[in-house]
């Protein structure tokens, strides 16, 4: 007969204490991950004292250890310590709610108001132990009570993947959401099913606190069993909407600062503004689910910002995820059925997500989803038979899709990633974990060609952040970035310019950034690649390089300026030209200069004479204008750049800014 009951042995004790010391867990903290209401076996477990056998290989689970190796096998069982874990199975909160409720349950019919309330008294205080605090995911030594960052959910009353639409419909097509407080108002029978994290469990506990307060259904007793010893369907919760999600960090804040409610308004407030930056886009995206949410609110409170490192915040977020599916859904038991340890389970979304990217496919059918698995098999569990790998795909994508919450059924037979943002780390991760060096190499080369394509820009930036060493990937990268330059004559000639530019200037500031400077001064009209390179030029422009901002503008006043141009317009153009106060001018440059505005301004007092002669001579005087720019400053060639070259040097731009915000 198999022991209910085991202990640790000596030599075991001194390997489960060094694993429990790098850990730097405490007691309460591993009780938690158990799945322990209290540290009472976790003490017995480090004292070498007996314990329920499941909880015993639990707890060694948890400290990845072997639960067979540093266990105690006596000959003989001792009744005293037998008797001791029936005791404490009997003094169990969870064992004594399921009896009195069992009683309740059968007998409530029969019980007077007295009767119930007594029994509510008894059960109080389990209820409000089992169900009031809330482990925080993201500091082990502290709890937050569910009244203070319950947040009601909403959802649907059809089941996503029963629904029979096509890929195109998913984009249009918006399901109805009934806040669930309402829905319980109707409800005396309610099952929901939600993707992990989602905020199923809180639910319930809060649920189970109303009930035992008398504020949810008076006349009932309540019986909170974890959601991980059943698997239903039912409503759909739906992923936070703004104000849900607004609610939900309002007042995990509030309960963060507990001394000083302003202090948590200020920092919730400070939370929100920096997450409607277009740069936290991605990160923004994450707060759909409650869970994700929780993790990056812990984070902005310890930061007060984001993480400059996103793959962190994205691993950080996998990790909390996949925890929760070991928690809830053990390892299946069924012959033939394969088990996918987490490192597995991430490769496999890893290559599911980068080959949906490579097909620009957000949305997956479930027989293409099939035929990714099988493909990728081989890398997996390459002995093994193609059959038994097919009968194992389908399942392998039942089970992911059921317990993790990153790859969702959004209709029937259609599958997706419920965050684009973990399709995008899972795809980075994809070229990042290839360990043969050269396989690695050519893979990146690929990916460096998507450099233009701004799908794929996330996923560049991350890889990029995550790689070891990114030199080799930055080379190829800025290899695709120059191709543009060298396959075209007009282009490449144009940066000759803008370098030969560059050396003629005595200017404190970086080469690169001067060349960025005039490129974005001449044709892009933008400075944000010249400032990201040196910060300097975003204070006091250096005189030369003013200048040339003044006479560009004023070019291109002029090359606006229509025949049937105003008398103000004019005249404005001719104000721009007024540089001889502002800049130490060359003698011959200012000459000419001084001459072209005469012409403009010697006919202000006579206005139509002034616009006649714009009119005949505006032509001619332009020109004159760009080549004195020219031929004294080199920036005014008229380059006359097509519609293709134009969008060429925006992708070099744009790709140039990307690479060095990276």
């Amino acid at each position: 007969m198999v022991k209910r009951s085991l202990k640790v042995s000596e030599q075991g004790l001194i390997i489960a204490k060094k694993a429990f010391e790098r850990r730097q867990w405490t007691q309460e903290y591993l009780a938690a991950e158990v799945g322990l209401y209290t540290r009472n076996s976790i003490w017995k477990f480090f004292s070498r004292r007996p314990i329920d056998r499941n909880v015993f290989m639990e707890i060694c689970f948890k400290l990845d250890l072997d639960w067979e190796e540093i266990a105690d096998f006596p000959n003989f069982q001792d009744n005293r310590e037998e008797e001791e874990i029936n005791l404490e199975q009997k003094q169990s909160p969870e064992v004594n709610t399921i009896e009195i409720s069992k009683q309740s349950a059968s007998n409530l019919e029969q019980k007077s108001e007295s009767e119930i309330t007594q029994l509510r008294q008894q059960i109080t205080g389990q209820i409000q132990s089992q169900c009031g605090p809330i482990q925080n995911w993201f500091n082990s030594t502290q709890s937050l009570s569910i009244n203070s960052i319950y947040t009601d959910l909403k959802v649907t009353t059809s089941i996503s993947n029963q629904r029979w639409l096509e890929i195109s419909d998913l984009t249009s097509i918006k399901q109805l959401t009934i806040p669930l407080t309402e829905l319980l108002k109707n409800q005396h029978k309610l099952v929901i099913i939600g993707q992990p994290g989602s905020g199923k469990t809180i639910f319930l506990q809060h649920l189970a606190i109303l009930c035992i307060q008398g504020k949810f259904k008076e006349d009932c007793l309540p019986l909170y069993i974890p959601v991980r010893y059943f698997i239903l369907q039912g409503k759909q919760t739906q992923d936070f909407d703004d104000s849900q999600r607004k609610e939900l960090s309002k007042k995990w804040f509030i309960a963060q600062n507990q001394e000083s409610e302003k202090e948590g308004l200020i920092k919730y407030s400070q939370f929100w503004e920096q997450l409607q930056r277009p740069e936290n886009k991605s990160v923004e995206e994450l707060t759909k689910t409650p869970i994700l949410l929780c993790l990056l609110c812990s984070i902005f409170q310890q930061k007060s910002t984001f993480p400059a490192k996103l793959s962190r915040l994205y691993q950080a977020g996998l990790d909390i995820l996949l925890k929760q599916e070991d928690n809830l859904f053990p390892p299946s038991t069924q012959e033939g059925v394969i088990n996918l340890s987490v490192g597995e389970k991430i490769q496999l979304l890893s290559y599911i997500a980068k080959m949906g990217l490579e097909q620009n496919k957000f949305f997956y059918e479930q027989e293409d989803l099939i035929g990714i698995i099988l493909d990728y098999f081989p890398s997996l569990y390459p002995c093994k038979s193609l059959e038994f790998n097919k009968l194992n795909a389908e399942k392998i994508l039942q089970t992911i899709e059921r317990q993790n919450g990153l790859l969702i059924e959004k209709a029937k037979g259609i599958y997706s990633f419920s965050h684009s943002t973990f399709q995008e780390y899972l795809t980075a991760r994809n070229f990042v974990q290839i360990t043969n060096n050269l396989e690695q190499k050519q893979s990146l080369e690929q990916l460096a060609t998507k450099i233009y394509d701004y799908s794929w820009r996330q996923v560049i930036f991350l890889t990029l952040k995550m790689l070891p060493d990114s030199a080799y990937f930055l080379e190829q990268i800025q290899r695709q970035i120059h191709s543009i330059i060298e396959n075209n004559p007009k282009i490449n000639q144009f940066f000759l310019s803008l370098e030969e530019k560059q050396k003629t200037l005595d200017v404190p500031y970086k080469p690169e950034a001067v060349k960025a400077f005039y490129l974005g001064l001449l044709e892009i009209r933008d400075l944000n690649l010249a400032l990201a390179l040196d910060v300097n030029l975003g204070s006091n422009l250096h005189p030369e390089l003013a200048l040339d901002v003044a006479l560009i503008r004023a070019l291109n006043l002029s090359l606006n300026l229509e025949e049937n141009a105003t008398f103000e317009q004019i005249l404005e153009l001719g104000f721009a030209l007024d540089l001889e106060q502002k800049f130490d001018l060359h003698q011959g440059f200012k000459e000419q200069l001084a001459l072209l505005k005469q012409q403009l301004l010697t006919s202000t007092e006579k206005p139509n004479n002034l616009l006649n002669w714009w009119k005949i001579n505006n032509n001619i005087w332009v020109k004159n204008l760009r080549n004195l720019i020219n031929e004294y400053r080199f920036i005014a060639e008229d380059w006359d750049f097509n519609q293709e070259e134009k969008s060429l040097l925006n992708q070099y731009y744009t790709a140039q800014l990307f690479l060095v915000n990276s």
